[in-house]
């Protein structure tokens, strides 16, 4: 039994509901010419370049970039290209370790990771009630809208620092304190200081939450045997 997951390089045609993407990727690889699904030059350049690094830890299979190294045969996957979409096939023993890595390249070229899982709801006695299809895929953002998606909210905070500090201002000098009220003398400077700080720590905890990437699931009951068959 083998374990399937897709690679996907977004763009116009690609269906933003979880649920409608089986069929996409599926008429993807359907539509590639048979001779050229292994051939690295059919892919767009982000995907071709998540292809060549994935083959450096797990070599194809088969086809043009198959491998004949012992040491390496056993680490081998079955890739299946089109424009668009890596489709990888591995067996469940090198299922955990090749969708890690393969995370982590998706990662690094902004691609889109899409899987599908079964599994089995239970009832309070542990009995199995149905079987469940969970259409999953992580979304990771280019390293360009990474870094832009994480500076809009540090940017407000700085404004909305900046924007109560001189409205304090502006109301202390139309309405100034009583005498025996304390003042407190606070520059531009040291709240410039605090809204830098305080944008640079928040725009780090973005930055990581985006590159995290983001997830969407789509869930259908099944039967066991339609989950067989897929």
């Amino acid at each position: 039994m083998g374990f399937q997951y897709y690679i996907i390089k977004r763009d116009k045609s690609t269906p933003h509901e979880v649920k409608h993407l089986y069929e996409w990727v599926s008429r993807q690889i359907e539509s590639a010419p048979r001779e050229r699904q292994d051939d690295k030059d059919i892919l767009c350049t982000p995907l071709r370049k998540c292809y060549q690094d994935m083959l450096k830890e797990f070599p194809a299979l088969n086809g043009r970039d198959s491998t004949d190294d012992e040491d390496l045969i056993d680490k081998a996957l079955d890739y299946s290209l089109a424009p668009n979409v890596i489709m990888v096939d591995c067996g469940l023993s090198q299922a955990v370790l090749a969708i890690h890595y393969c995370h982590s390249i998706a990662r690094k070229y902004g691609l889109c990771i899409y899987c599908i899982k079964y599994f089995s709801l239970l009832d309070e006695y542990n009995k199995p009630l149905n079987d469940i299809e969970r259409h999953l895929t992580c979304d990771y953002p280019t390293s360009g809208k990474a870094i832009i998606s994480s500076l809009i909210n540090p940017i407000i905070v700085a404004a909305i620092i900046f924007g109560c500090y001189f409205l304090i201002k502006l109301f202390i000098s139309l309405y100034p304190l009583p005498y025996y009220v304390p003042s407190i003398h606070i520059s531009t400077t040291m709240i410039t200081v605090v809204a830098v700080v305080v944008g640079v720590v928040l725009f780090s905890i973005e930055l990581r939450n985006a590159r995290r990437g983001r997830e969407n699931w789509y869930d259908e009951p099944v039967s066991g045997m339609e989950a067989a068959n897929r």
